[in-house]
């Protein structure tokens, strides 16, 4: 009976001894492991080197995105203050006319003249004399001082309702002024009742 030979086993050459095969394989077996561990070795250092800069940029561009996160942030704190800001100032700008007259940015003397003789006028009262005295500037820093003021003097007579009405609206009128000091004498004559001699201070703020 004829055997067959199975394909799938190698004949090895008769002259070949497994003893001389196997030193030469496990030379061949360690030279590629070699081979392998150096070309991971090489790999390793090529890819630290490579990728370290690359660790870096993504630092700094963390750290940008974290700066320009607070920026915003502020920003938009800022523009919240600002528009609650200009909300405030446009509802204020019905009174600031009132404020500017009640204290000027400068002295208007004239001006201030004018309304006494419109108040006396309305009063009824005749305005014997008003007078100003000069402007006393404090000594030291003047970017310090938060108003200026000036004196004034004013003679008046009428009946004595009169006068007393001059008074009050003279403390309640647009300008911001304070009354230092009234005195008040009995006349009676040609009609008039009395005399009243007013003493205060005008205010105005650079």
């Amino acid at each position: 009976m004829a055997t067959t030979k199975s394909p799938f086993i190698m004949q090895l050459p008769r002259n070949i001894h497994l003893g001389t095969l196997l030193p030469r394989l496990q030379e061949e077996k360690a030279r590629a492991y070699t081979t392998i561990v150096f070309t991971l070795l090489a790999i390793t250092i090529f890819g630290f080197f490579a990728i370290n800069p690359t660790f870096g940029t993504i630092a700094d561009l963390s750290k940008q995105l974290s700066d320009n996160q607070f920026v915003d942030q502020q920003l938009t704190v800022k523009i919240a203050n600002l528009t609650k800001l200009q909300q405030q100032y446009q509802q204020l700008q019905t009174s600031l006319p009132v404020i500017l007259t009640a204290i000027p940015t400068t002295p208007t003397m004239p001006y201030f003249i004018g309304q006494v003789q419109e108040l006396a006028t309305r009063a009824h009262v005749d305005l014997v004399r008003i007078q100003t005295f000069p402007i006393e500037i404090p000594a030291g820093d003047i970017s310090t001082t938060k108003f200026y003021s000036y004196v004034f003097g004013i003679d008046i007579q009428g009946n004595q309702d009169n006068i007393n009405n001059f008074i009050d609206s003279l403390n309640t009128f647009n300008r911001l002024v304070t009354i230092d000091g009234i005195s008040v004498t009995a006349v009676h004559l040609n009609n008039v009742e009395a005399r009243a001699n007013i003493r205060g201070d005008v205010f105005f703020k650079k």
